[in-house]
């Protein structure tokens, strides 16, 4: 990693910080509102045949 690239992720560090919760949160939610999703379709296509 150069020295730009140090200070980037230590830019986003500083900015996330307060908020890591938070996005830890919604990345779960995503990720379980995806994973439900692609049940469903699932189940749609299986009803279909």
């Amino acid at each position: 990693m150069d020295r730009r690239d140090e200070r980037t992720s230590c830019a986003f560090d500083w900015i996330l910080d307060p908020h890591k919760e938070k996005v830890v949160d919604l990345i779960a939610r995503v990720t379980r509102v995806s994973v439900e999703t692609v049940a469903i379709v699932e189940a749609m296509k299986e009803a279909k045949r």
